[in-house]
């Protein structure tokens, strides 16, 4: 378009003066119009420069997630950070680890949750914590395992025992809730 322009701008000058004084009359000056279309061209072409620089900024910048910083391996995450999942998951393994009965003889079993409880707390007495596995040890049947992590649940429920786990994956610990009475301690009420 601006060749065709300029060319009739050309044509325009080489014809003689009293024939380009019928053309003015006729319409705008095309020269006023290629002055407008380059200072446009001109933009264009200096925004796409600006965008070949950045391009070329960052062709080589590669980034990745953001990465969290792993914490150190002696702070204890919460109860927040440790999901139903990540109990059940552990059940899962204790589970998976008892040994397997052939005889298949059923006697009924007394396990009650409360006991279980009491038998938790027992564990935990005299220590600041326990780890998971090590509540399983006495309950060697998949009743008694069940009935013993649901003890553990309701323990967790009621604010006795919290449960920790030092990193992802790692291993789970109970911890007592509350502070042992020694004897010669007063009760505060």
């Amino acid at each position: 378009v601006m060749a065709a322009t300029l060319v009739q701008i050309k044509s325009r000058l080489l014809l003689p003066a009293d024939e380009r004084a019928d053309d003015d009359e006729n319409g705008p000056d095309p020269r006023e119009e290629l002055v407008r279309q380059l200072l446009e061209y001109k933009r264009f072409k200096e925004a796409a420069g600006r965008l070949e620089d950045r391009e070329r900024l960052w062709r080589d910048v590669f980034c990745r997630d953001r990465v969290t910083p792993e914490e150190p391996a002696s702070s204890e995450l919460s109860l927040d950070d440790v999901t139903l999942f990540d109990l059940v998951d552990a059940l899962n393994g204790i589970l998976s680890n008892l040994p397997q009965q052939k005889i298949f003889e059923i006697f009924p079993e007394h396990l009650t949750v409360r006991d279980r409880m009491n038998v938790v707390l027992e564990l935990l007495e005299g220590r600041e914590s326990l780890a998971f596995v090590s509540v399983f040890e006495g309950a060697m049947t998949r009743p008694g395992v069940i009935v013993t992590f649901l003890a553990v649940l309701e323990l967790v429920r009621l604010k006795l025992v919290r449960v920790f786990q030092g990193e992802a994956f790692g291993p789970i610990v109970l911890l007592r809730a509350f502070a042992p009475v020694t004897e010669n301690e007063p009760l505060e009420l």
